[in-house]
């Protein structure tokens, strides 16, 4: 089981609650330069390793394996999850990361191991092993899921019933506190209007937004950027995801009013330094995030979710979909100003924090492109989707 201990970060557990050996020890070395989300993500991996090898007949402890460096019994633990993997009805886009981090995790602890002055004149052996091991495993691949990629630009009557039930103070808003209103409209704002990714919006300072004046009026922008993770006591901690997305972007006027009215009014005094805060005074969790967007896809009518099937093959909108909409309605609007489209493409990257050399910036083209996307997408949709249209420069 995967635990978060305050001031240390996550910890696997056994079924007593005692922290596991090894996967600790790993954590903490090699797991050290990992981003949170990423160490998270590898020690679910690691417990799901942990979880198969306690449910062999006869049951085996993992920890005990490894410390006594018992290669056969590795092997065979290996070769059985690697098995598990293989035969399953349903083949999940993550199950080759669980094969190789758990791969990387018994070789990296056996090699650790065989550094110690323990093992002595066994050190050959153990390299020998070692090889082997990766001899062995190394190029086994479990089935990969059969996907097709597409965009999932959220249709213009879906995103019109949204903004319909999302406005503070709307009949059909799902949220009876004007004060939850006012948060999920600020989640669902920096979410579609600015693209962030959701732990982005997670890690924005109360002061993020900044301004300055020139000729043309006020300008509006906001900085993603790393933030200190002192005072986040959330279980998923959001973090950055790579140097590519740290970056400027700027904020439309209608929607710095919006986000400042959430601050000055209903953010309230907290003992944390994050923008969005939680109903009990805590930094807004991601599964926060996911539960507001669950609550408005259920608030959609029954046309909208059936419309929402059928072009997206969704049930429910996720954080992520309301950026994959953002880039859509960015591209296709940068195309039609009349930006060449190795301009629109860079321009893309550095608003949604890809790299120079990404890929994605080609797929929402292809989309903006599409005769569906041409025509919903207009600047005379309404009020609101205008309020998405502007572009600053």
């Amino acid at each position: 089981m995967l635990r978060k201990i305050e001031h240390f970060g996550y910890v696997l557990t056994d079924q007593t609650g005692w922290p596991r050996f090894w996967s600790t020890a790993w954590s903490l070395l090699a797991g050290a330069g990992l981003a949170p989300a990423t160490l998270k993500k590898r020690l679910l991996h690691i417990d799901d390793f942990y979880a198969h090898v306690e449910s062999t007949l006869p049951p085996t402890h993992l920890d005990d394996a490894l410390n006594t460096l018992k290669f056969e019994q590795i092997e065979d633990l290996l070769e059985s999850y690697f098995v598990s993997l293989r035969n399953v009805s349903k083949v999940s886009s993550s199950i080759g990361e669980r094969w190789r981090t758990n791969l990387n995790f018994c070789r990296d602890i056996s090699e650790r191991l065989a550094r110690s002055d323990a093992t002595g004149a066994r050190f050959a052996d153990i390299a020998v092993r070692l090889e082997r091991l990766e001899r062995l495993y190394g190029q086994l691949r479990p089935p990969k899921p059969q996907t097709v990629t597409f965009v999932r630009a959220l249709p213009a009557a879906v995103l019109e019933e949204l903004y319909s039930n999302v406005v503070p103070g709307a009949e059909k808003n799902p949220f009876p506190n004007p004060t939850t209103q006012w948060r999920v409209y600020a989640t669902f704002l920096l979410l579609l209007h600015q693209g962030l990714r959701r732990s982005e919006t997670l890690i924005l300072p109360v002061d993020f937004l900044k301004h300055e004046r020139s000729a043309k009026g006020v300008q509006y922008w906001l900085n993603v950027k790393a933030t200190s993770q002192e005072d986040d006591s959330r279980y998923s901690t959001p973090s950055i995801k790579t140097v590519s997305s740290i970056r400027q972007i700027p904020v439309s006027a209608t929607t710095a009013q919006a986000l400042m009215a959430y601050a000055e009014n209903y953010r309230g005094n907290q003992n944390h330094s994050y923008f969005l805060s939680s109903a009990k005074n805590r930094p807004l969790s991601a599964e926060g995030v996911n539960y507001f967007l669950r609550l408005l896809s259920r608030s959609l009518s029954k046309t909208a979710l059936k419309m929402l099937e059928d072009r997206t093959g969704m049930h429910s909108i996720s954080p992520h979909d309301l950026r994959h909409t953002a880039a859509v309605i960015r591209m296709k609007q940068l195309l039609s100003k009349g930006d060449p489209m190795p301009e629109a493409l860079q321009k893309m990257r550095s608003f949604f924090g890809w790299a120079r050399d990404s890929t994605m910036p080609q797929l929402y083209a292809k989309a903006a492109f599409e005769e569906r996307l041409a025509t919903v997408w207009s600047d005379e949709f309404d009020e609101r989707t205008a309020m998405l249209m502007e572009l600053p420069e």
